[in-house]
């Protein structure tokens, strides 16, 4: 879904499970070079895609680079936590 967005490189969507018991979709997302996209405007984007369930209801966090393995899969547990600054995420390859 997030490839539908012109001014995205990389995005990767998982929960923030410290908010308790129920999921709270987050979404990481690294700009193409020279970007504005804010996250109001990613959530927006979302919300007019998808159900409600799949909303980005624990916010957008923007980092350098979404951290890959060497296949292309994303390393959800490289990615920045809810205590973490968003930008740490560095792409390993």
């Amino acid at each position: 879904m997030f490839k539908e967005h012109d001014e995205q490189r990389r995005t990767s969507a998982d929960e923030d499970a410290s908010r308790g018991d129920d999921e709270y979709p987050k979404a990481f997302v690294a700009k193409k070079p020279g970007s504005s996209i804010s996250g109001e405007e990613v959530q927006k984007f979302i919300e007019e895609r998808l159900a409600k369930h799949k909303w980005l209801t624990a916010g957008v966090s923007f980092i350098d680079a979404i951290p890959r393995t060497a296949s292309g899969k994303v390393i959800r547990r490289e990615l920045p936590r809810a205590d973490e600054p968003a930008t740490v995420a560095t792409n390993k390859l």
